[in-house]
């Protein structure tokens, strides 16, 4: 696999990542290599590193839309455990100087 093959691979890996596939989803549905998956998620890592606050800001976003979709669902269960990702998502936001 060339450069450009591999660039390819790791951009649709982060793609369902961020789409909210698991890890098993995109080993098996995608033919990913274990190698490429955690090649993926070391770069979420160091990205998260590098800016905090960034980082909690998407997660806060994130589970704002998880939220939104399961009050939709009538997913009460979820929608609470959304809310209690949010509320610590928040607190911590309050660390990092903004």
């Amino acid at each position: 696999m060339d450069k450009n093959e591999r660039t390819k691979e790791l951009v649709q890996i982060a793609n369902l990542v961020l789409q909210g596939h698991s890890r098993g989803d995109i080993e098996n549905k995608f033919n990913s290599s274990a190698e490429a998956i955690d090649r993926v998620f070391i770069g979420f890592e160091e990205l998260a590193a590098q800016n905090p606050a960034q980082f909690m800001g998407f997660a806060l976003e994130a589970f704002r839309d998880i939220y939104k979709r399961a009050i939709e669902a009538e997913d009460l269960t979820n929608a609470l455990r959304a809310v209690k990702e949010i509320r610590d998502t928040a607190m911590k936001l309050t660390e990092f100087d903004l």
